[in-house]
């Protein structure tokens, strides 16, 4: 490491970033840890370079092109040294069932995802103490909603794309109604949750027909 570098404030840590991708096959929000770099010179507080440390870049110093963990490699050794565990899923932070206390307690005992939680054993459970099955219980219900709710976007982007095949093969062709109508197949509470995904706001004085009347049309104006 030159001089120049060698009198910077150099730190190396993990973001958690959202996938898009991975969060909507799984119909919840998924995090990808991302290693990240922040370079401040001596005494200026003010100015913070913030980056990926494998982004790739100038040196002018070696006046070559190189990462940032190369760059500063005996910083980026001591932060792979104190790494934790890389973990994937849907972080502490959107479970909105648990108080920041208890998240942070369970961080403490390295339960750091939603995942995790819903996939304590029952001698696990009884080893975190009296009340905590409520909260394992919380994350698997939630975990299964988003489940519910990935399945049925999926089922109606397909239907989607059945529709605009149909319509591009000829302005005569006139798209079908399905054969089964996939929606008289869902439970009341399914159909309310994908109405307010939608942006949809749900009348709980609402019966079964005006639900169903609601997600139909919203299936329509997707289309």
């Amino acid at each position: 490491m030159n001089e120049a570098d060698r009198n910077l404030s150099v730190r190396f840590w993990l973001h958690p970033k959202e996938n898009p991708r991975k969060s909507k096959e799984a119909g919840r929000p998924i995090y990808d840890e991302v290693e990240m770099v922040s370079i401040m010179a001596p005494g200026n507080t003010k100015t913070e370079f913030t980056g990926r440390a494998h982004s790739m870049h100038y040196d002018a110093n070696e006046q070559r092109q190189r990462t940032y963990a190369e760059r500063f490699a005996e910083h980026y050794s001591q932060f792979k040294a104190g790494l934790e565990e890389q973990v994937q899923g849907t972080p502490l932070s959107e479970a909105a069932f648990l108080s920041v206390g208890q998240r942070a307690e369970m961080r403490a005992k390295q339960i750091k995802t939603v995942e995790q939680l819903a996939a304590m054993s029952d001698r696990d459970i009884q080893k975190m103490g009296m009340g905590f099955r409520k909260h394992v219980d919380a994350a698997r219900a939630y975990l299964d909603t988003a489940n519910g709710t990935s399945v049925m976007t999926k089922e109606i982007e397909e239907l989607r794309r059945q529709i605009a095949a149909l319509q591009a093969s000829g302005p005569a062709v006139q798209a079908p109604e399905p054969e089964t109508d996939q929606f008289d197949q869902m439970a009341d509470e399914d159909l309310k949750n994908m109405l307010t995904d939608a942006g949809v706001t749900v009348d709980n004085r609402w019966g079964r027909k005006r639900l169903l009347e609601e997600t139909r049309s919203l299936a329509r104006e997707a289309a």
